[in-house]
């Protein structure tokens, strides 16, 4: 009995011991996991919104997609006065971050009572958050070589580059550097040489991951792109892979401009450095940065996914001062 009871007894402190193996892995999974949730930065953004009912579908999905960050990225009202888009925006006015447009310049006052709204001193400013610095520019502001805004923009680039807590620099800004051609006869529809010839060669140098731009109602997404000095139009495609990249060179152009304004500018071809683009739905772009990964997507306001790209990185870019 003795001997029996002795080999009953060795099961059970094994069986009790793979329990417990298989309870502090199933454990460190979990705290693993945890850990990665807490160092992901979760950010949304979009543009042209307009105050719409279709806007207002497109901050509930921002909303329960459950961000960090919300960046808007101009064009909220066609009206007057801020209080529409404001209490449109209420649900998720704590998180929110805005870029200014044409719209939110075209009425007296507007654009000082988004400023006051929303704590701030200019249209173009920055701020860090967690591992990811935004930079926020304002194209319907002086911005030309020595303008007050490109020694600003300049400056915020060469430190962020060099701060060694920041892994992702994000660019946003209303008017798009790059587009494809699309029925919007507006020539700030077009690709815009001066921004392309004054910012692109600052974003190739500080390592900028991404612009974020809108006016144009529709989605458009870039492959990583260089600065073409020969043609600043036809930017240098580095990758051509449809949404993977490992440390790729240049940064990624996406045109958000479907938050709930009619997306009344269709696109009418595909340029060659477009690697995703559409033009009937709304949504929103949502974006996860750990450390080295980039996860985005393009979520519709049905709920569908529409464009998902990755960016992984191994080391920030060497900045090299010309």
């Amino acid at each position: 009995m003795v001997q029996t009871h002795g080999i009953h007894g060795k099961l059970f402190l094994t069986v009790s011991s793979l329990l417990l193996l298989v309870l502090v892995t199933y454990s460190g999974s979990l705290l693993e996991k945890g850990q990665a949730a807490a160092l992901d930065t979760h950010i949304v953004a979009g543009g042209d919104w307009h105050c719409t009912p279709d806007a207002a579908k497109t901050v509930d999905i921002a909303k329960s997609l459950n961000p960090q960050l919300i960046l808007g990225l101009g064009d909220y009202s066609s009206t007057e006065t801020e209080s529409c888009w404001v209490n449109l925006s209420k649900p998720v006015d704590s998180i929110t971050k805005v870029t200014f447009g044409n719209h939110d310049n075209e009425y007296d006052g507007l654009a000082n009572a988004y400023l006051n709204h929303y704590g701030l001193s200019k249209q173009f400013y920055s701020f860090d958050i967690k591992n990811v610095h935004v930079l926020t520019m304002a194209t319907e502001e002086e911005f030309g070589s020595g303008s007050e805004q490109y020694n600003f923009v300049l400056n915020d680039l060469r430190n962020s580059a060099n701060n060694p807590d920041i892994k992702w620099i994000i660019v946003t800004m209303h008017n798009p550097v790059y587009t494809s051609p699309n029925s919007c006869s507006d020539s700030s529809c077009k690709s815009d040489e001066e921004l392309s010839q004054l910012y692109h060669p600052l974003f190739d140098n500080y390592g900028v991951d991404i612009v974020l731009q809108a006016h144009v109602r529709n989605y458009q997404r870039s492959f990583p792109l260089e600065f073409n000095q020969e043609s600043p139009l036809n930017p240098t495609v580095t990758s051509t892979s449809k949404g993977e990249y490992k440390n790729p060179n240049g940064a990624i152009f996406a045109i958000v401009g479907t938050g709930g304004g009619e997306l009344k500018h269709e696109l009418e071809d595909s340029s060659p450095f477009m690697a995703y683009q559409q033009d009937t739905k709304f949504g929103i772009l949502d974006m996860h940065f750990s450390d080295n990964n980039l996860e985005a997507k393009f979520v519709a306001i049905d709920g569908s996914t529409m464009d998902h790209f990755s960016l992984s990185k191994t080391a920030k870019k060497k900045v090299i001062e010309r």
